[in-house]
């Protein structure tokens, strides 16, 4: 299994809140001499919680699906790793609505037992208000994040008893979403690029998602036109403006392809 960086640290960081949380609330000895360390580390939770971006957490799912056989092992991987946050007292968001009274009492209960067990003579109003505005805002932003892991978990189940080409088309589609941000054609270079792909698709370089030969050359313009942020349905005009000069500016842009493939070439004998 290879390395997931964005998993390990969305669980570790979910797992310190979680526990932080429980902790507290549970009055099992997480405390602070300093009603502002209290403040600034419970402000942490929420700012590293809130920040966690489920999209990455998909996207690195999928692109450890390369086989099929797989899918099942990861699945059961994420399905614990994710345990504490799905087991934790409010299971999903609506949890968090039917019961938000009780949880901000319980949340003003901690605060006069803290403030007694401190002996905190100086836990002013501003400080209480501090703490439980962050707690609220964790068990809010943890209640939100576990419907929507739940959710995801849901998503990957689904997909589970799938054949091998929907998970590959599925691979596919998210990997080429990942990628879509990362590059552009440059300037004034769409018109070259369409011949080429034209060319590479009428020299039969495509298949689809299952392996046979793509049959549809706007299927594959529209694929890589989302892959480069950019609109490729009009291909065809783009095309038939460049057919319409002479020959010599037609084939130009693959004169300059080949150029390149021999400089290649030579490149690597002056090496040897």
């Amino acid at each position: 299994m290879k390395p997931t960086p964005v998993a390990d640290e969305a669980v570790m960081l979910i797992n310190n809140a979680v526990i932080a949380y429980e902790s507290t609330l549970n009055y099992d000895e997480y405390f602070f001499d300093e009603p502002a360390l209290m403040i600034a580390e419970f402000e942490g939770y929420v700012n590293s919680v809130k920040n966690l971006k489920i999209e990455s957490l998909k996207a690195e799912f999928w692109a450890h699906c390369e086989h099929y056989e797989d899918f099942a092992k990861l699945k059961k991987v994420y399905d614990v790793r994710f345990k504490r946050l799905l087991n934790w007292r409010y299971q999903c968001f609506d949890d968090f609505v039917k019961n938000r009274s009780d949880i901000i009492n319980g949340i003003k209960e901690f605060l006069i037992y803290y403030e007694k067990e401190q002996e905190l003579e100086d836990f002013s109003r501003k400080d209480k208000n501090a703490i439980e505005k962050n707690i609220r805002n964790l068990t809010r932003i943890l209640a939100s994040l576990s419907h929507v892991v739940r959710d995801m978990l849901e998503e990957f189940e689904a997909m589970s008893p799938v054949s091998p080409e929907l998970i590959s088309k599925q691979l596919l589609d998210r990997n080429t979403i990942e990628l879509s941000c990362k590059f552009k054609l440059a300037s004034k270079r769409k018109t070259d690029f369409i011949k080429i792909l034209s060319a590479m698709y009428d020299a039969n370089m495509f298949v689809n998602e299952v392996g046979k030969l793509a049959t549809n050359k706007q299927e594959v313009m529209n694929a890589f036109g989302t892959l480069l942020n950019d609109d490729f349905s009009s291909y065809s005009s783009f095309l038939a403006q460049a057919k319409a000069k002479d020959d010599k500016t037609y084939m130009k842009t693959f004169e300059t392809l080949t150029k390149k493939g021999w400089d290649y070439l030579n490149s690597l004998k002056e090496e040897n």
